[in-house]
């Protein structure tokens, strides 16, 4: 299982940054693939019109700002 305080601080840095709007959600769970590895799923109306690279950009962005690479390399992020 992965570390509780950090799908916590993935989730606030992500609200407290870009995906703050009531239609924004995001979802932190434990990877199926490992057991270390964190999966995030980020919903919003701000990806409308992006491609998939846009996407995770967008949110691979502001978590590579918030978080120290050890961190950071723990991430599976999808988008919708």
């Amino acid at each position: 299982m992965a570390d509780a305080a950090l799908k916590a601080k993935i989730k606030d840095s992500l609200k407290r940054t870009c995906f703050d709007d009531s239609d924004d959600a995001i979802y932190v769970s434990d990877s199926d693939e490992c057991e270390e590895h964190i999966h995030v799923v980020v919903v919003s109306p701000k990806f409308q019109g992006k491609g998939l690279e846009e996407k995770t950009d967008l949110i691979l962005s502001h978590l590579f700002q918030a978080l120290p690479k050890d961190e950071w390399e723990k991430l599976r992020c999808r988008s919708a």
